[in-house]
């Protein structure tokens, strides 16, 4: 039985068994040289990214929100400030692709004002940058130590 079966598999690692390790490693370079969504859209600048700020994020934390209940909890319970179900709010995680806001308004536009849809997109972003950046063991940069 390997770690994945036994339950105790590493985010890393679960990132590693769908994506590439080289885009895995330059995934986490650019998150631990953001310590806030704005450094993250400067280091797609800098690093001439095409993606927006949910291309990016979404592959990243969908495996983990899958894979780690607490994750997904956590991520429930602090999305609910938003005013949707959890049940849109999950469907808005797992099976919206990766611009949801896009599907949410051609799926839900008549029930979730737009207003409502900016306000998911924003703390959804905020959400997934805070929790990978967690789940990963990331210190910024600007953050470490000196020695």
């Amino acid at each position: 039985m390997d770690r994945r079966e036994r339950g105790n598999t590493s985010p890393r690692e679960i990132l590693e068994a769908l994506l590439p390790k080289s885009l895995v490693d330059e995934r986490v370079d650019v998150l631990t040289h953001a310590a806030t969504l704005e450094d993250l859209t400067r280091e797609f600048h800098a690093r001439d990214f095409t993606c927006d700020r949910e291309q990016f994020l979404f592959p990243l934390f969908r495996p983990l929100y899958e894979q780690f209940p607490k994750v997904q909890e956590a991520t429930l319970a602090e999305l609910e400030s938003t005013g949707l179900s959890r049940e849109l709010l999950h469907q808005y995680l797992t099976a919206m692709g990766n611009q949801p806001h896009v599907i949410l308004a051609l799926t839900h536009g008549q029930q979730v004002p737009a207003d409502a849809r900016v306000r998911l997109m924003e703390e959804t972003q905020r959400v997934m940058f805070e929790a990978l950046r967690r789940q990963l063991g990331i210190v910024t940069v600007a953050e470490a130590p000196t020695t």
